[in-house]
């Protein structure tokens, strides 16, 4: 995949050490890009399910979100 940059704010860089820290209390041992894939992967899951609920079920934008996360989505 493409690489890209990006700045998070100095609220989000201590969100993601907690996290790092909780996550490494569970015995992982994510890397700060581990932990905002998994986020976006989250809220893109979370505004699926809000997408659908308001949508018909054979809506387009919902067919192209299904393909881009087929084993995340219901």
């Amino acid at each position: 995949m493409d690489r890209f940059s990006f700045r998070v704010t100095e609220e989000n860089r201590r969100r993601l050490e907690i996290l790092k820290a909780f996550a490494v209390l569970g015995g992982k041992d994510p890397t700060y890009r581990d932990l905002v894939n998994e986020s976006i992967e989250r809220f893109f899951v979370e505004a699926y399910d809000i997408y659908c609920k308001q949508m018909p079920e054979s809506d387009y934008l919902k067919e192209i979100m299904e393909k881009v996360l087929p084993g995340k989505v219901t």
